[in-house]
């Protein structure tokens, strides 16, 4: 019984040494401040690296802390799109006021989208639903990232 015993303390006290290791610091927290700015960006299928769109974003941050933005697709300048954000622990959720997309055939309803990204430095990524409005079904899934412009 000794002999399995001591075994037994010496891989505890290794394993207490162990866990006395400390995790990698957690990245800063996000602040409006790191939203702010002018974002040029492409969006991807949700399953492939085809690129279904190029766009720019400019967010603003005003006094009371609101970010708002400007979205504007590369396709159809002259069609920009409103939206807000708001930070939620490590991420970023955006979304979009209705708008008539002129992608889509006449007639079609109208559109919102819902982002969620995450930042590393300057780069973003993430990912968008394009849903229709007051049903929100799910049109589109995309992948998307981007870059703040200096």
């Amino acid at each position: 019984m000794k002999r399995l015993l001591l075994p037994c303390v010496v891989l505890l006290c290794a394993c207490g040494e162990a866990k006395k290791e400390e995790a990698p610091a957690a990245p800063p927290a996000l602040t409006t401040a790191d939203l702010a700015g002018t974002f040029n960006g492409t969006s991807m299928a949700a399953t492939s690296d085809s690129v279904v769109g190029s766009w720019t974003s400019v967010v603003t941050v005003d006094s009371a802390g609101s970010v708002q933005g400007r979205f504007v697709s590369a396709a159809s300048p002259k069609d920009t799109v409103s939206f807000t954000q708001r930070i939620e622990g490590d991420s970023v959720i955006s979304e979009s006021v209705p708008y008539t997309d002129s992608a889509m055939p006449k007639g079609s309803p109208q559109v919102h989208w819902k982002s969620v990204g995450r930042a590393t430095g300057n780069e973003w990524s993430g990912t968008v639903d394009i849903l229709t409005v007051g049903k929100d079904s799910v049109i589109m899934h995309l992948r998307w990232k981007s870059t703040r412009t200096p």
